[in-house]
């Protein structure tokens, strides 16, 4: 039996449990049958499984509860299995399984915390690019400024919250129980605007304003700066472009630019 063969029986049992009549000549040994032992290699794989998404979505697993948490993760993870070695970004889809949960019901607010706690966990773990400062934009002619459009760190996440989930993260994270006793889940008619992003090896966010959340996101779409800056200017006349340019770069959001029309891209280094 050819390797590739081998491995993908075995790794269609351990995760779908499938047929593994097929294995009982080549795994053998001891008092254990074919099936026991790939038993034992199955629950282990999805415990270790379990617990990389519970180091995700540790506040989601603490306000579901864990054996609660334990069982929908083994079914994610039956569902959409990783398909890489590294495990570092493995659960992306998990937010929106939750979100199709009904048991679940009763936690309207669970799947976006989860994608709040996905966005935190990715931004931690991007890969770290050198940003542009408020110096090197300045070298930017004036003429051009309107037409840049920027390339955001991958770092850097925005998301909306009809909930206020950063919240609701913070009090679970610094372990404020006492506060949590006391805090209440708000619907607002408003969406919670978040900027996410990591700053000297840490993550932050920080809770902004629509229109510069409108500001950012078409910025973030491949807007150029005019453009964006008239969107943000559709939901507040006096929104303050300088202001929020300096936020861009507070966040150490920015890795490169190009001015639209021209070819060539703009950034502090090229990496390989």
């Amino acid at each position: 039996m050819r390797l590739a063969t081998l491995q993908h029986l075995i790794s269609d049992y351990i995760l779908f449990k499938q047929e593994g009549s097929k294995l009982s000549d080549i795994i053998q040994g001891g008092n254990l049958s074919h099936l026991q032992r790939l038993n034992i290699y199955r629950n282990n794989t999805l415990i270790s499984l379990q617990e990389c998404l519970r180091g995700t979505y540790n506040v989601t697993s603490q306000i579901v509860g864990q054996e609660f948490f334990n069982q929908i993760a083994k079914n994610y993870i039956m569902r959409d299995p990783p398909r890489e070695g590294c495990l570092l970004f493995y659960g992306k889809g998990f937010p929106f399984f939750l979100s199709k949960q009904p048991e679940l019901g009763n936690l309207p607010y669970i799947a976006d915390l989860a994608h709040f706690e996905w966005k935190m966990q990715s931004a931690f773990h991007a890969a770290d690019y050198p940003i542009l400062t408020s110096e090197y934009l300045s070298s930017i002619e004036p003429s051009k400024l309107g037409k840049t459009i920027f390339k955001f760190h991958p770092a850097f996440h925005t998301m909306q919250s009809s909930y206020n989930i950063d919240e609701l993260w913070q009090v679970h994270e610094t372990k404020k129980i006492n506060s949590l006793d006391h805090f209440k889940i708000i619907k607002n008619r408003i969406k919670n605007s978040l900027v996410i992003y990591r700053k000297d090896c840490q993550v932050y966010f920080e809770n902004i304003k629509p229109a510069q959340f409108s500001f950012v996101v078409s910025l973030k779409d491949g807007n150029n700066l005019i453009k964006s800056f008239e969107k943000a200017q559709s939901k507040n006349k006096k929104f303050d472009l300088v202001q929020a340019i300096h936020a861009l770069i507070r966040w150490q959001s920015i890795m490169g630019y190009k001015i639209k029309g021209e070819k060539n891209e703009q950034c502090v280094t090229k990496t390989t």
